[in-house]
């Protein structure tokens, strides 16, 4: 298959926005239940204060961890250099074979791009793994099915 010679730049910045968007959730998530932990008034019912506070704390602390996890994956993503083709799987690589396409980047999955679907997998994932170090016409063996990289950009 064909791929635009911008794919991969089309690609990251794809990436970057989902990542982006990821981050403003959390910042609002976390902002929200500050807001919500400062408004909140002690009531005579000092138990149901406490429980609500600590809920409140709780979900900013889950929405601490999302921004630390997407502020990791804006970094990775900033690590990228999508102006050359590769000779072997790296950090950057897009990856084809008969059945896929695998931009070897960060963990979010599918991605549609003028009609190409092309998966963004970790280099940590098991088929990230597996994808390493190879280059075009090797074969890989991957939910035991056999696999043939056709194409490596």
């Amino acid at each position: 298959m064909v791929f635009p010679t911008d794919i991969k730049n089309r690609l990251l910045s794809h990436l970057h926005q989902a990542v982006d968007q990821k981050i403003a959730t959390s910042k609002s998530m976390i902002d929200s239940a500050v807001e919500s932990k400062t408004n909140e008034t002690k009531s005579t019912a000092g138990d149901k204060y406490e429980t609500g506070r600590a809920m409140m704390q709780a979900e900013q602390e889950k929405s601490e961890v999302r921004l630390a996890q997407s502020m990791y994956l804006k970094n990775v993503l900033n690590t990228i250099k999508t102006d050359h083709n590769h000779k072997l799987v790296q950090m950057g690589s897009l990856v084809s074979t008969k059945d896929h396409h695998y931009f070897i980047s960060i963990g979010i999955g599918k991605i549609i791009l003028k009609d190409h679907l092309i998966y963004a997998i970790s280099p940590e994932s098991p088929i990230g793994k597996l994808l390493l170090g190879k280059k075009v016409d090797d074969k890989f063996i991957f939910q035991e099915k056999l696999r043939h990289i056709s194409a490596l950009l």
